[in-house]
């Protein structure tokens, strides 16, 4: 499984250059950050014609979705690793 990640700044501005990025690596799963876009101008219909299956998955506000990222990750063992008020903590509620 290939996981990448992107600390985008800004989805709209980049979208060219993300569904080339997407198309040349090929990731299982893209881990995209700092989108500053909200969902109903998320470009969906772009990724989805460019064959790119998006679904959100918003940890800071949801952190009972663990268990949706492991099923993403296909199961694999992830060690999540959280920061907060510039604490850092590695693994989130006996997950890692």
């Amino acid at each position: 499984m290939t996981i990448a990640t992107w600390n985008i700044n800004g989805m709209q501005a980049r979208l060219g250059f993300v569904r080339h990025w997407l198309a040349a690596r090929g990731p299982d799963l893209a881990l995209l950050q700092e989108l500053k876009v909200p969902d109903d101008r998320f470009p969906h219909d772009e990724l989805r014609e460019a064959g790119t299956v998006y679904e959100e998955v918003n940890l800071a506000l949801n952190p009972d979705q663990w268990p949706k990222v492991e099923e993403l990750t296909g199961g694999e063992r992830i060690t999540p690793v959280t920061v907060q008020d510039g604490e850092v903590e590695v693994g989130f509620h006996g997950v890692g």
